[in-house]
C-alpha cells in the first residue's frame, strides 16, 4: 500500500469521529484519532494474517 492510499484510508477511518466533535480538534486530539486508526489497522491486519 502506498503512503497516499494509507492517508486516505486514515482520513476516511477517522471521518466520523472528526465530524462528532463540536470543537476545532487539537494537535493532541488529532494524534490521538491517528494513533487509535493506525492500532485499529494494524490489529485487523493481525486478525487477516498479515504483517506491517
Amino acid at each position: 500500500m502506498s503512503d497516499i492510499e494509507l492517508v486516505q484510508r486514515l482520513s476516511k477511518a477517522l471521518q466520523p469521529e472528526l465530524a462528532g466533535l463540536r470543537v476545532t480538534p487539537s494537535e493532541t486530539a488529532l494524534e490521538s484519532l491517528l494513533m487509535q486508526a493506525l492500532q485499529d489497522s494494524r490489529l485487523n491486519l493481525e486478525d487477516m494474517g498479515g504483517k506491517d
